[in-house]
């Protein structure tokens, strides 16, 4: 220590310790000032140590974020870029390469989100990228209901007189397809087990999936324990469960394997708990609404 003379003072004086500036006298010892060991280097931790040199460790600039690569600029200080994942050519249009964030890998993930893409199931056009889906308006191939007196596709059985009538007996307006016998009056009796009507469809090259929506709907007693049974020129019988109680839409479908022009048959059927016509009244009835063709195995549209 040097500085400070035989007789005290506050002059100037060094500690000896490399950390400390502005050391001075006081009651004839030097004290020592303030500590300085920056060295403007933004990734060192500066400290003094117990020998009173300097001590510029490292400084620790990992984020706990698995995709991105840490460093440090002595200027900038942490650094911290996100991690960069090669492309892969033979990802879908809704898909990027990208990190993960739960292992630091390069995986595929949802990107190019808005952007055109085709829908390689052939279910939907003008479509585009969601959440990693391509989703576009649904490819309707036909389609009819009985909104607005229209009389649709309905016909007759060819060996029975029956038919899927417009009438809405309830509410005396043009409205559903009614399987009912005859021209459906206004205030029919109600349907009978096995009457049948039927639509034909043109599927294309290729096949093509048929939905309608249908319910056994009552004003009275009975009409709920009619169901459906459904079959087409392919061949196959399958009894329709309806819902769980009456004057529910409930879907139902069927598929054709090959373009042609197909026939959907549609039969009443009762659980034996029906009596006939005695036991409904107006109103009562099976209902086929929303008809609707798209290419094979495709999803229903909603109505």
């Amino acid at each position: 220590v040097t500085g400070c003379g035989l007789a005290p003072n506050t002059d100037p004086c060094e500690d000896g310790k490399e950390c400390t500036t502005g050391d001075t006298c006081a009651d004839g010892a030097c004290v020592s000032g303030t500590v300085s060991c920056d060295d403007g280097n933004l990734c060192t931790a500066d400290s003094c140590g117990a020998d009173g040199k300097c001590v510029h460790g490292g400084v620790d600039v990992t984020d706990g974020d698995l995709c991105t690569v840490d460093s440090c600029d002595p200027i900038a200080g942490a650094q911290h870029e996100p991690k960069s994942c090669p492309a892969d050519p033979g990802l879908d249009a809704c898909h990027v390469m990208g990190c993960n964030s739960t292992n630091g890998q390069c995986d595929p993930i949802a990107g190019n989100d808005g952007s055109s893409c085709t829908d390689v199931t052939g279910c939907s056009e003008n479509a585009t990228c969601q959440s990693g889906v391509c989703k576009g308006t649904p490819v309707i191939l036909w389609s009819a209901n009985f909104e607005g007196c229209d009389a649709g596709p309905m016909h007759s059985g060819a060996f029975e007189p029956y038919t899927f009538a417009i009438a809405d007996p309830v509410a005396g307006q043009c409205s559903y397809g009614w399987l009912c016998n005859g021209s459906c009056p206004a205030t029919p009796g109600g349907p009978t087990p096995g009457q049948v009507g039927y639509f034909d469809v043109q599927a294309p090259a290729g096949g093509a999936t048929v939905y309608f929506q249908w319910t056994a709907r009552t004003n009275g007693y009975g009409a709920w324990k009619l169901t459906l049974g459904l079959a087409t020129d392919e061949g196959g019988f399958t009894e329709l469960s309806p819902s769980a109680s009456a004057n529910q839409w409930t879907t139902a479908s069927t598929t054709f394997e090959k373009g042609n022009t197909h026939r959907v048959i549609l039969r009443v059927i009762s659980d034996g708990s029906f009596s006939g016509d005695g036991s409904s009244t107006p109103g009562d009835g099976i209902f086929v609404d929303n008809l609707y063709l798209v290419p094979k195995n495709c999803p229903a549209p909603t109505p």
